[in-house]
């Protein structure tokens, strides 16, 4: 049922006993003691005491088909509870060995007997067998209880050393099935026994004798050192000695605990102060650490042959191993105590680091399969979306055998798990998937293989390249579109309807300077990593914001009168011109005139300035003028004034104010004959003293800005007052 059960020894009077127990309260001295636990450890569900007046430990139990709990241990009780028929009822010696059985619950006390003879005995181990006889084993100082046809029925004639005993209680406890001597002319102690399916009992200790009773062709014939670990097979009956060796090197060994696994091996684990204790090749250690003891554990073949396997354990400090077991051929577990810093242990281990201590215990796994499976998963799949795959690690090979397959990956964000040989899985998803199988065989070793997965895409992409946007002329659009795919868009690519060639644009968010007016398609084309594609378009309105060029000709010159010919159709624009204006003053009379062509005719001389207003059909304008300089043929008008009369000498004024002109006379100009020469006066006004009598004709030139010019006379007439008669 999984549940843990314990034995011990105890001096305390708290130890966790319930009431119901088969005996509930602490005896006074030392009391053994059994502990029933459940599977997690975390319940204690069952306990007793047993004990009487002085001391009683238990060193070991064992379960029977029933799971009835049998002990052993030593006694120097003469009040140890022994049951009606028990074999031995009384104390027969300083202290003895003893097999008492409890019922599952440590409730009651099924059968109890002492096994001792005059002197000390201690069981050190205890085994039950199918029938539900009890085999114990550990030392005697002699005069143990023997049954006649034992394989040893005396101890060699020593005083004051130890032998081995072996004995075999029947069911009942009434009797001795068989009970024997092993040992030599030193001390022998033995520590643990097994029992095989045919109801052989090995057993395993220590001997310091070198006849210690050991059969030909077994591992080693002769201790090696001052003491040698020992392994014996007794027959079912007790009587024959079937194989027995010694197991050790140049100091000392002891051998603290044996198991039989399926295949029939004995495994033993134990202590050795040797710098050469026999290992095998590809052992976890080869060497002795240099401490006061390493541990080891050994696995001798089914006839105690041979070594298939045997390892130093230990560090640089004193170190034991004191139980093995096993429930696969291919592996060991080892436990025990470590006085060593050093310790060997594996990375991701619960404890990688002594505590502080003196001592740790350990734990330690032994492998003895060295080859490694062969993963073979087969060649990289290829399929399409929503297709199921199925993986294939059957041929993976493994010279133990291949236990379990586990083929990992990630698909999304989960860890995918499959199991077996051959396993399936659906791939909705596209992309590249590394498989990974990992195989493990019977000794646990793992090895992993990668394969890989692609899933092609069949799902095309989708896009959404955005509203539509209105922008002026010369601002940029940046394009934020939207696209989603199941693998990826990989490619991004903006067709513009621009220009006489287009306009191509990569990337997913690209951007570009619209300076031409108008409306314009922007077409979007995305590839995912499969090669899918998709498209999209939006509409960008560019208003125009360019002002016309307006061009209005060349100045011109004109005469007065002619026709001047307005020509603006050069004026352009980057969408179209609608109107053309016309401004100028003529007159006096602001004008305006439409259209890119007109004639005009100016009448007045001048410089007339003509705007040209161009507009194109969103209102944006555009300004040129020209200059037209109409030239003046319009002759002035001289008025030199009426004739004037003035004496000699006197003075005379002339005034050509009256004189005018269309655009103003710029010379007056006054000329005559004078005595021997002529005469000639500037400006408008002007004046000339006569001192010599006569008729004088007065010529006034007047000339206008264009050069136009005209003339006009006047007489003044001298009179001459030198010949006048005097009053």
């Amino acid at each position: 049922q999984g549940d843990i059960v314990i034995c011990g020894a105890t001096y305390s009077e708290d130890f966790p006993v319930p009431q119901g127990a088969y005996q509930a309260d602490f005896s006074g001295e030392l009391d053994g003691v059994v502990c029933k636990l459940d599977a997690g450890g975390k319940t204690l569900e069952a306990s007793t005491y047993f004990g009487a007046e002085y001391d009683v430990a238990f060193y070991a139990l064992a379960l029977d088909a029933e799971d009835n709990v049998f002990v052993t241990g030593y006694t120097d009780s003469e009040f140890f509870n022994v049951t009606t028929g028990a074999y031995q009822t009384t104390l027969g010696g300083d202290f003895d060995a003893f097999v008492t059985t409890f019922d599952p619950d440590v409730t009651t006390l099924v059968r109890s007997t002492y096994i001792g003879g005059d002197s000390e005995d201690t069981g050190y181990d205890i085994q039950v067998d199918e029938g539900g006889a009890a085999y114990i084993t550990g030392y005697t100082y002699g005069n143990f209880p023997i049954t006649k046809d034992a394989y040893q029925t005396t101890m060699k004639p020593v005083m004051y050393q130890t032998a081995v005993f072996v004995t075999k209680l029947a069911f009942d406890g009434a009797s001795l099935v068989y009970s024997t001597y092993l040992d030599g002319f030193q001390d022998d102690d033995a520590y643990a026994l097994a029992i095989d399916d045919t109801d052989n009992a090995h057993v395993v200790g220590t001997t310091y004798s070198t006849d210690f009773p050991v059969t030909t062709g077994t591992l080693s014939t002769t201790m090696q050192g001052s003491g040698d670990a020992f392994v014996s097979r007794l027959d079912a009956t007790g009587s024959n000695l079937v194989s027995s060796t010694f197991l050790g090197g140049n100091d000392f060994e002891y051998g603290t605990d044996i198991f039989l696994d399926e295949e029939g091996s004995i495994l033993i684990s134990g202590a050795t102060g040797s710098i050469n204790f026999p290992v095998t090749a590809g052992a976890a250690q080869s060497k002795f650490k240099d401490g006061f003891t390493d541990a080891f554990f050994s696995k001798l073949s089914a006839n105690y042959s041979s070594l298939e396997y045997s390892s130093y354990l230990g560090g640089t400090g004193g170190d034991e191993a004191t139980c093995v077991a096993s429930n696969d051929s291919l592996y060991a577990t080892v436990a025990g105590v470590t006085g060593s810093t050093d310790f060997p242990t594996t990375n991701g281990a619960f404890q990688t680091r002594q505590g502080g201590g003196a001592f740790d215990c350990y734990i330690t796994n032994f492998i003895f399969d060295l080859e490694r499976p062969v993963v073979v998963l087969g060649p990289d799949i290829v399929v399409d979306q929503h297709e199921w795959v199925e993986f294939n690690g059957s041929a993976s090979t493994d010279d133990v055998g291949i236990v379990n397959w586990t083929w990992s990956f990630q698909y999304g964000l989960a860890d995918v798990e499959l199991h077996g040989p051959v396993a399936s899985f659906l791939f909705d998803d596209a992309g590249f998937y590394p498989v990974e199988l990992e195989v493990m065989d019977r000794a646990r070793h793992r090895v992993r293989g990668t394969m890989n997965v692609t899933v092609r895409d069949t799902t095309p992409p989708s896009v959404d390249a955005g509203g539509t946007r209105y922008i002026d002329q010369g601002a940029t659009v940046f394009f934020e579109p939207s696209g989603t795919d199941n693998v990826g868009i990989i490619n991004w690519s903006w067709s513009i309807a621009y220009g006489d060639i287009g306009v191509i644009l990569y990337g997913p968010s690209p951007n570009f300077t619209f300076g031409d007016a108008g409306d314009f398609n922007v077409s979007l084309y995305v590839t995912d990593a499969a090669g899918l594609r998709a498209s999209d378009w939006l509409w960008v309105h560019v208003r125009d914001v360019t002002a016309p060029f307006a061009d209005a000709g060349p100045d011109q010159e004109v005469d007065q009168h002619q026709e001047v010919a307005l020509n603006g159709s050069r004026s352009w624009d980057n969408v179209a011109v609608v109107n053309w204006t016309w401004s100028f003053v003529d007159g006096g009379h602001p004008l305006a005139l439409y259209g890119p062509e007109h004639l005009f005719t100016f009448h007045d001389a001048g410089i007339f300035v003509i705007a040209l207003t161009v507009m194109d059909d969103v209102g944006n304008r555009g300004m040129d003028s020209i200059n037209v300089t109409v030239r003046d043929i319009d002759t002035p008008f001289a008025d030199a004034g009426v004739d004037q009369s003035v004496d000699q000498g006197r003075t005379v004024y002339f005034d050509g104010g009256d004189s005018v002109d269309n655009v103003g006379i710029v010379v007056h100009n006054w000329t005559f004959e004078y005595g021997d020469g002529s005469v000639v006066l500037e400006g408008a006004e002007a004046q000339f003293t006569f001192e010599l009598a006569g008729e004088y004709v007065v010529t006034l030139n007047v000339v206008d800005e264009a050069g136009n010019s005209a003339s006009d006379t006047v007489t003044p007439m001298s009179c001459d007052n030198e010949n006048a008669p005097i009053p």
